[in-house]
């Protein structure tokens, strides 16, 4: 009786475990997801504006995505980035392809096999500062969370000050939360909420 109470606890041990394992894969899977998620549905949106705004001037408006998105990796990054955008109409439906040269491939590659996490950081947000420029139903204020995390400190720096040129450029006032302290240096206006003991709503 005792062997068998000592084999059905070691069982129990043993299940639970594996339950913890699964929960963490389960836990590691639903948040790989949500991500998955939230690029789908960014994606969606920017095509929907893009969409929207093409009907403008189709050459102008890719000369000022490739131009933007372009200066801005190779201020940030080195002279042999470019970004490049090929659109196609086919009835009511547009399709966009975003791509990039680096000086690791010599050819145009899509985004998600260039060096990493912080190109594709400078092309949404650039992005993002074009769709706004270009849309005169949106208010001229664009909110960027955290939109250099992946870049290093000193590159940060430098992404602070052409942020600040384009939207000069462009005439956009740019609200931008982030932990970077570096960044704040280069704002116009600095709220450093960490000293905030109430928010008032």
């Amino acid at each position: 009786m005792q062997s068998r109470i000592s084999k059905l606890r070691k069982l129990i041990t043993e299940r639970q475990i594996k339950r913890k394992l699964l929960n963490k894969e389960l836990y590691r899977v639903e948040k790989s997801l949500d991500s998955l998620q939230k690029t789908v549905i960014s994606t969606s949106k920017a095509i929907i504006v893009i969409e929207y705004i093409i009907e403008q001037n189709h050459g102008e408006i890719v000369d000022m995505f490739e131009s933007t998105v372009s200066s801005g990796l190779q201020e940030l990054f080195n002279d042999e980035y470019a970004f490049h955008m090929d659109m196609d109409r086919s009835g009511t439906n547009t399709t966009c392809e975003f791509q990039v040269i680096t000086d690791k491939c010599k050819r145009f590659c899509n985004i998600r096999m260039t060096q990493g996490k912080s190109v594709q950081e400078v092309i949404a947000a650039l992005m993002r500062i074009v769709i706004c420029s270009l849309d005169k139903q949106i208010m001229n204020i664009v909110f960027l969370d955290e939109p250099f995390s992946g870049l290093q400190v000193y590159r940060k720096e430098k992404a602070a000050l052409f942020l600040n040129k384009i939207c000069k450029e462009f005439g956009l006032q740019l609200v931008v939360v982030t932990q970077s302290p570096e960044m704040g240096d280069y704002a116009d206006c600095r709220i450093d909420l960490s000293k905030q003991t109430r928010l008032i709503i």
